[in-house]
């Protein structure tokens, strides 16, 4: 899906030229250095010939010293030259071959060496830089200059889209572990509470033993409210995977609250992905987690954080076209497909047709789509003929059409477990109470497909204690989101 661009081959060949230039030069300096050397070792005979310049004792060793030095730098040169080489051809291949590989963006080497400069100083100047800009960028560093900057600057690294996953794992788990020795921090602090929680999702994941766990999300504001904590974990190496689901959760989810059963529910499709009917332990597959944005609350008398309104699916959804942006870039022949609940579908739809890009997407129990979206066609970021939605049989929220009538028949009963979740705004109305569009619904023409085994609006939680959307392994809907991200049609 990736913009087939790459670093300047021409501009590297011409640095190839000039460092083999450079080290023709070197070997008449060491032919100097050598006449010295012996001239030094025979005194004698240097003072017999008539108008030689005498040889200074000390200079025996100064050349000696002289030669080892330029011996390791010509090493250090040809190793250079080696990889430079090596760039060069795959520049080449890049800017000529028919597929997408190396979607990098134009950084040329000679603006890498800058922006590595730059960055060791001040992280700042890349925060402004395209996710292909980075990956151009990484690329073209050795693999210390990377680790250099990731130990100078773990918190920037870990958030910087294009960078390498497994780099931004290890500085965002450097991150985590500075917010859990804080001593400083109170324990009931929002970025203690979140740094813990995550903590805990990543040794459940290990724990499940299903491969890489990489922490490729970490913000934890020092100042910041609950819902101002990020983080995303995935199960499987997002650099190497073939095939990669991204999770969107709904309304009142966050990091403190979220986390562990989010990065739990990831397992679950991984362990979906593994078993018999699709056999993918072979094939390098991830599952991503992604609480990477503000959701909202059913709270109509908070309205900047009300589920009613489409602001924070607007803000998110920039989020998320961010962060597939940089799996587009890193990983650019694998096969995304986002998987959105709920809320996170309204999101996701207006992600997908504002600019992201997914091959395809699956919305579970979705109440309404973004504002302005009447068809799927419309959602033009994904795949054609794409977009999946489903919808399970006990899953009541949104049945009556407004968000005023479920709540008046919420309040009237207390019983929010019929609705399948506390919620009442997330019927996704606008102000005005007509619904925004229901993807399940013929008009809509979205690919819907049966989940008859979810009892309820809700999610799987760690353990599988319950039995949501995204619960233990083999129900319909994880099985079905499972075929989906395969480049299969779910079953009927």
């Amino acid at each position: 899906m990736s913009e087939r661009v790459g670093l300047d081959p021409d501009l590297a060949a011409g640095m190839a030229s000039v460092l083999s230039r450079g080290i023709l030069l070197l070997d008449g300096i060491v032919d100097e250095l050598m006449r010295t050397i012996r001239a030094s070792a025979d005194p004698l005979d240097r003072a017999l010939d008539a108008g030689a310049p005498v040889i200074a004792p000390w200079s025996l060793p100064i050349a000696v010293a002289g030669l080892r030095h330029l011996g390791e730098a010509g090493r250090n040169a040809l190793q250079l030259m080696r990889e430079l080489g090596e760039r060069v051809e795959r520049q080449r291949f890049a800017s000529s071959a028919d597929d997408a590989s190396y979607g990098l963006g134009w950084v040329s080497l000679a603006r890498a060496g800058a922006l590595y400069g730059a960055a060791r100083r001040d992280p700042a100047v890349l925060e402004d830089l395209a996710p292909s800009a980075v990956a151009s960028l990484f690329r073209a560093l050795t693999t210390r200059q990377a680790e250099e900057l990731l130990e100078a600057w773990p918190v920037q690294i870990g958030r910087l889209e294009g960078a390498p996953y497994a780099l931004r794992d290890a500085a965002n788990r450097a991150t985590l572990q500075h917010a859990l020795e804080e001593a400083s921090l109170p324990a009931d602090s929002p970025r203690r509470l979140a740094a813990e929680r995550t903590a805990q999702a990543l040794d459940d994941a290990a724990a499940r033993g299903l491969g890489p766990v990489q922490l490729v999300v970490l913000d934890l504001p020092e100042d910041g409210a609950k819902t101002d904590m990020r983080a995303a974990i995935s199960i499987g190496d997002l650099d190497r995977a073939e095939d990669i689901g991204v999770m969107v959760p709904g309304m009142n989810s966050n990091v403190e609250g979220s986390m562990r059963s989010l990065t739990w529910n990831a397992g679950n499709m991984q362990l979906d992905l593994r078993s018999p009917a699709f056999n993918r332990s072979e094939v390098p597959t991830a599952v991503v987690g992604w609480m990477g944005y503000e959701s909202p609350t059913e709270n109509p008398l908070d309205p900047d954080r009300f589920v009613g309104g489409d602001h924070l699916a607007d803000a998110g959804g920039e989020q998320l076209n961010r962060f597939l942006g940089g799996i587009d870039v890193t990983n650019a022949n694998a096969r995304v497909t986002v998987l959105a609940h709920s809320y996170g579908t309204r999101l996701a739809t207006y992600a997908l047709s504002t600019g992201g890009r997914a091959d395809a997407l699956v919305m579970y129990g979705a109440p309404g789509v973004a504002e302005g979206i009447d068809t799927a066609v419309e959602i033009a970021g994904v795949g054609d003929g794409r977009v999946y939605s489903t919808k399970s049989a006990g899953d009541l929220l949104g049945s009556t059409g407004n968000v005023i009538d479920d709540a008046i028949r919420a309040g009237a009963t207390g019983a929010w477990g019929n609705l399948g979740v506390d919620v009442l705004g997330e019927e996704m109305s606008d102000l005005d109470g007509r619904p925004n569009a229901d993807p399940n619904d013929a008009s809509f023409r979205a690919k819907v497909f049966a989940t008859r085994d979810t009892p309820g609006h809700g999610l799987g939680e760690e353990g599988g204690s319950y039995s949501g959307y995204w619960g233990p392994p083999g129900t319909d809907s994880l099985d079905n989101g499972a075929r989906i991200m395969l480049g299969l049609e779910p079953a009927a």
